[in-house]
């Protein structure tokens, strides 16, 4: 899938957010879903999609992770990695999370992008998480 800026805009505009009822505090968020998509570009293969991300200022509503997949779903994408790095900078750049770890595991292969804002650390609540899926 090219990844124009018409793409960008519709998959980003489904993903529905909410304000975050406790700002103050550190807890993490989790989502998964499944679609359906030739990755690579052929070969079609469920893609299983785990997202784990602690909210600063919003939260995803469940309705808007899955309209989301939605948008995902039956969509042809040249690699993993292109798939996971869409994803990504989808969903850092519409809720600006404190941290976000997304794993997406598809026919035998899996991608894990993390990130996390700058200045912000919690290592205590990290280790009591799962990134391994």
């Amino acid at each position: 899938m090219t990844a124009g800026d018409d793409d960008i805009t519709v998959r980003r505009s489904t993903l529905a957010i909410d304000h975050n009822p406790r700002p103050d505090i550190d807890y993490v968020v989790g989502a998964t879903g499944q679609i359906t998509s030739t990755v690579p570009a052929g070969a079609t293969a469920q893609v299983e999609l785990i997202l784990q991300y602690v909210p600063d200022r919003d939260i995803l509503t469940s309705t808007g992770w899955t309209h989301y997949l939605a948008t995902l779903d039956n969509s042809p994408w040249t690699s993993v990695e292109a798939l996971a790095t869409a994803v990504f900078d989808d969903l850092i750049n519409e809720l600006v999370p404190r941290w976000l770890c997304l794993r997406i595991n598809v026919a035998g292969q899996f991608a894990i992008l993390q990130d996390q804002q700058p200045n912000w650390h919690n290592s205590d609540l990290l280790t009591t998480i799962s990134l391994s899926g």
